[in-house]
């Protein structure tokens, strides 16, 4: 449905003439029309991503980039036919153009959906379920990703000795910390650290490190996850389906968006707090992660199937507690009750 529909010959033409269009070959009314109709269909699905026109246009673009939905074409005619139906279609037009000129590089400010809390934990629970080691890495990564803010490719590099305990020699911080490669930005290649506050999250952390030496025990330092690259976002989409959704609306930079809006939401952190986890130069970047509207919209609209085990769980203290006994860390299991009712207490 998001590549477009192609129209009977007769049936776009009062339309396109009236808007200005009757000098313009068939094949181009007819290409207009399908990749107005693909953005239409988007709009219809997914309007809850973004709040202004010129944003919808962009999100298109990204959701066409990651997904393959629709062609690089089809977005150019969706593009170009702007001209003919708003005022202003360059500065309306301009973000999603820069967008498009990304295209099989990468693409700016990507502005993926806020993945709720209670269905990364969902997600991470199914995937332990199945007993396969690559899913356990795949559920242990969603879990501290959405926790540290983690881009996609920290996930990917991240190595045991990267973890440092409070009391250890090579951490100033009075909790444990994690050191994530960026591979990205403009300090790629530099090392910075990410507190991790959470005592279950420091837990979490030492079991994967544990089961990451175990698993190769001649690598001095192996990395933390066994999962090749690209097999994060294939298990994450894989486990939305498997849970309730009927396909699936993240990627692995949703834990990042997600994160840093659930602890905005929840004042758990302050702004500038936040955007030093995020790892930004400042707040005005970090701002446009904060997608509350979003996120509401996201929980307001979840399948009917997937509330239902969420609540059966008992929501996100109850998923988390059910993935620790997944991971058979039950020697702390008062702690963890403890932590859990300070950290998401109603």
């Amino acid at each position: 449905v998001f590549k477009g529909v192609l129209p009977n010959r007769a049936d776009p033409l009062q339309g396109h003439n009236a808007l200005g269009m009757a000098k313009l070959r068939w094949s181009t009314r007819r290409d207009y029309c399908q990749s107005f109709t693909a953005f239409s269909a988007f709009v219809r699905e997914y309007h809850w991503c973004a709040d202004t026109y010129p944003e919808l246009l962009a999100a298109f673009v990204h959701f066409c980039w990651s997904t393959g939905e629709a062609a690089k074409g089809t977005l150019n005619s969706l593009l170009s036919c702007m001209k003919y139906v708003c005022e202003n279609a360059k500065a309306v037009t301009a973000m999603a153009a820069k967008a498009l000129a990304g295209w099989s590089v990468h693409v700016p400010g990507k502005p993926w959906a806020p993945a709720p809390k209670p269905v990364v934990y969902l997600c991470a629970a199914a995937l332990l379920e199945s007993g396969d080691g690559a899913k356990a890495d795949a559920a242990l990564a969603l879990v501290l990703g959405f926790h540290l803010y983690a881009r996609g490719g920290e996930l990917d590099h991240v190595r045991c000795d990267d973890f440092a305990e409070a009391d250890g020699l090579r951490n100033l911080y009075e909790v444990p910390t994690v050191a994530l490669l960026d591979t990205k930005t403009s300090r790629a290649g530099i090392p910075e650290l990410v507190k991790i506050d959470d005592p279950c999250m420091a837990d979490i952390f030492r079991f994967a490190v544990q089961r990451a030496r175990q698993r190769e025990p001649d690598v001095p330092n192996p990395y933390l996850f066994s999962f090749e690259k690209g097999n994060l976002l294939d298990a994450f989409k894989k486990a939305q389906v498997e849970v309730g959704f009927p396909r699936p609306l993240w990627v692995r930079h949703s834990l990042r968006h997600g994160g840093a809006t659930e602890d905005f939401v929840r004042g758990v952190r302050k702004l500038s707090e936040i955007t030093i986890r995020l790892r930004h130069q400042n707040e005005k970047t970090s701002k446009g992660y904060l997608q509350d509207a979003a996120g509401l919209a996201l929980m307001k609209g979840l399948p009917t199937r997937v509330i239902d085990r969420i609540e059966a769980a008992g929501g996100a203290k109850g998923l988390l507690l059910l993935i620790v006994e997944q991971l058979d860390i039950i020697d702390t299991k008062e702690n963890w009750y403890q932590s859990l009712v300070a950290n998401w207490e109603d």
